[in-house]
């Protein structure tokens, strides 16, 4: 992983590599998918089925959050300031409980995609939504750890991206599908699409 000023373009800092971390671990396969979290560590996942939690600033290694994935891991967000989620070509999220110096445990396991879990989303206030290739978007309650509803947002194809729309109270969320469709879903009306409109060729 890089950490690149975006002002200038300009590489700043490096976490792992080569698969060796000073004083820790790194992933030792692709690295698809990492975020930001809110005090500036990085939360990374990997082809290696490991989620990872580095340290501010670069150079070091990082800690491993055990307990989650047995396959590649393809998306991960924070969750607030203590807690994260990632997905998972298995076919779940985790939700992780991070420590305040590194490390964490999961404290759930979500399941209710029927195949790979492609992106996530997550709201400040800690709503969740996720999409795979089933072609299924879940909302979640993180709070407790379940699933508040699916939709079918793009029959016979995946759904490879979804993002709330707007902040915290976002009841609206778009997600994109194989076929270049974006479908705009809103929570409060049921499980059909509110729009549907090709945007992709």
């Amino acid at each position: 992983l890089r950490l690149v000023n975006t002002r200038t373009g300009v590489a700043v800092g490096q976490h792992g590599g080569g698969g060796v971390g000073g004083g820790g671990v790194a992933h030792t396969d692709w690295v698809t998918a990492c975020t930001h979290m809110p005090d500036g560590r990085v939360l990374s996942g990997g082809m290696d089925n490991r989620v990872l939690l580095w340290g501010r600033g670069g150079g070091g290694g990082a800690t491993e959050l055990r307990g989650g994935h047995s396959c590649s891991v393809s998306c991960v967000g924070p969750v607030g300031a203590t807690h994260a989620v990632s997905g998972s070509y298995d076919k779940t999220l985790v939700l992780w409980e991070l420590g305040g110096r590194g490390g964490g445990r999961a404290r759930a396991v979500l399941r209710g995609h029927k195949a790979p879990v492609l992106s996530v989303d997550v709201t400040a206030g800690g709503r969740l939504v996720s999409s795979g290739r089933d072609g299924v978007a879940v909302v979640w309650d993180a709070r407790r750890g379940r699933a508040v509803n699916f939709y079918q947002v793009c029959p016979r194809q995946h759904a490879s991206q979804v993002a709330w729309q707007g902040a915290d109270g976002a009841a609206v969320f778009a997600a994109g599908a194989q076929d270049g469709r974006v479908c705009l879903v809103d929570t409060r009306a049921g499980p059909l699409p509110v729009r549907d409109c090709t945007v992709h060729d």
